[in-house]
C-alpha cells in the first residue's frame, strides 16, 4: 500500500509542473553576422568586404575564362601550322594534334566551369537561410 501511495503521488507530481511562457527563440541570422563581420574585418584591413564564396567562384571564372582564351590562341596557332604546312604530312599531322589536343583541353574546361557553378551555386543556396522557415510564435495567454 506504501509503495502504490508513494507512486501515485510520484506519477502526479511529474505531470503538476506547469509550462513556462517565454519569448519564443529567435533564429540567428548567421548571413547577417557573417557579413556584419566581414564588414568590421574589411573595414580595418584595408580589404573588400564581400563574401568570399562568391570572391572564390569569381576568381575561378576568371581563370577558367583565361583558359578558354588561351584554347583559341592554341587553335589559331594549330590552324597556322595546317595553313603553313605546304603539304607536308609531318607538318599537318602535328596540327591535327595540338587541334584535337586543344579540343580535349576546351572539354576539360568547359567540364570544370559546369561543376564550379553547380558546386558554387548549391554552395550558396546550401549555406544562406533562404529556405529556413522560423517557427511560429505560440500564443500567449493573458
Amino acid at each position: 500500500m506504501k509503495y502504490l501511495l508513494f507512486s501515485i503521488l510520484f506519477s502526479f507530481s511529474l505531470f503538476a509542473a506547469l509550462p513556462v511562457l517565454a519569448d519564443p527563440p529567435v533564429a540567428p541570422d548567421i548571413v547577417g553576422e557573417i557579413t556584419g563581420q566581414m564588414d568590421v574585418a574589411g573595414a580595418t584591413s584595408g580589404l573588400s568586404a564581400k563574401d568570399p564564396r562568391l570572391v572564390v567562384a569569381r576568381f575561378i571564372n576568371v581563370f577558367l575564362g583565361v583558359l578558354g582564351t588561351i584554347f583559341i590562341a592554341y587553335v589559331v596557332y594549330a590552324g597556322y601550322l595546317w595553313m603553313t604546312a605546304g603539304g607536308e604530312e609531318e607538318k599537318t599531322t602535328q596540327a591535327k594534334t595540338h587541334i584535337r589536343n586543344a579540343i580535349i583541353g576546351l572539354v576539360i574546361i568547359l567540364s570544370a566551369f559546369g561543376i564550379n557553378l553547380l558546386v558554387i551555386t548549391y554552395l550558396i543556396r546550401a549555406t544562406s537561410n533562404q529556405y529556413y522557415q522560423p517557427p511560429l510564435p505560440l500564443p500567449q495567454i493573458k
